[in-house]
């Protein structure tokens, strides 16, 4: 009697912080925040774009996909009249927020706690 056997591959998303070189990465079920600090916003805008692309080349390679209208950016800094940054996936400039709900809790650019818009 023969049996077929089927081949399963099974993902460990985990191994896509090996591709994380600039940046800290925190993963957690499907969401994943990239952030990267520095004192100087184009040298925190490269680590961005550097790390960004060596995860799509991951995500490539694994035949992931990220969906950008759900991606988005966000400066935090206390400073006022911070410039926006510009991080792309392939052809894509990922939308630029003045703040973002991630895990359920509000996060604002200037850093309070207050979602008054």
């Amino acid at each position: 009697m023969r049996q077929d056997k089927t081949r399963q591959d099974l993902l460990f998303i985990n191994d896509s912080l090996n591709c994380i070189t600039k940046c800290e990465c925190n993963l957690f079920a499907d969401d994943a925040i990239l952030y990267a600090q520095s004192s100087s916003l184009d040298e925190a805008e490269s680590q961005l774009q550097k790390d960004t692309n060596n995860l799509m080349i991951w995500l490539d390679t694994n035949r992931l996909h990220i969906n950008t209208s759900k991606s988005s950016s966000l400066v935090l800094s206390t400073r006022y009249n911070v410039p926006d940054i510009n991080i792309n996936i392939n052809d894509d400039s990922i939308n630029v927020d003045n703040d973002v709900i991630y895990l359920g809790v509000y996060v604002a650019n200037d850093l309070s706690w207050d979602d008054d818009d």
